[in-house]
């Protein structure tokens, strides 16, 4: 019995020495990455270098938040507004109408009249949103266009609501948006520039440094 045990034991072993062996070259491929990363210029300039000096962190986190600014506005460019004659249309049943936590947009669920669902998001008011509660089950006429969300993905971005010749949703001045589309453009300009000379200035400070 005890000869069985053993020879169990040392079955398991070799079975998973393999494993072991796999976990340590993983290991090893990522240390000799992250030494070679460590050797290039762009890291002795960006991180050993710039953080000898002092306001270093203040410089980052302005660079950080000024990437963050300017990847917002630069999404809400990706797709220019859209007149009325422009826009997409969609008829269907309102199926749901929910608004997720921490999220300024409600999510519309439309049944198409040739049986596939559709995902909108709507920007809402109180009023607005306690009638089309009140209306889920009937049938809607949406108008819509799209936003790019900040993480790259597409929206569809409801525009006006149509319930028995009554509009719940209108649809904005597109004038104002037209505004609007134009000032995002030189925020997001304004704010990668922002970037663009704080990384400069990091660069040229540290490049010649020992």
């Amino acid at each position: 019995m005890d000869w069985n045990k053993k020879k169990k034991h040392a079955d398991r072993e070799v079975e998973s020495a393999p494993e072991s062996n796999d976990r340590v070259e993983n290991s090893s491929v990522w240390v000799r990455l992250k030494a070679r990363l460590q050797r290039t210029e762009l890291y002795q300039v960006f991180i050993v270098r710039a953080m000898k000096r002092r306001f270093t962190k203040l410089i980052y986190a302005v660079l950080i938040y000024s990437l963050l600014m300017g990847n917002l506005y630069f999404t809400r460019t990706w797709f220019p507004p859209q007149s009325f004659d422009q826009l997409e249309k969609t008829e269907g049943k309102l199926l749901s109408l929910k608004k997720p936590p921490r999220e300024g947009l409600y999510k519309m669920v439309i049944l198409q009249e040739d049986g596939n669902r559709i995902l909108l998001r709507v920007y809402l008011n109180k009023q607005e949103k306690d009638f089309l509660v009140n209306v889920v089950g009937d049938d809607l006429t949406v108008y819509y266009d799209y936003d790019l969300h900040p993480f790259f993905f597409k929206l569809n971005m409801v525009r006006i609501v149509n319930h028995k010749k009554i509009s719940i949703v209108n649809y904005e001045n597109y004038e104002r948006l037209l505004n609007h589309y134009r000032g995002d453009k030189k925020r997001t300009i304004y704010y990668v520039s922002i970037a663009l000379v704080l990384l400069s200035y990091i660069y040229i400070v540290n490049r010649k440094i020992k």
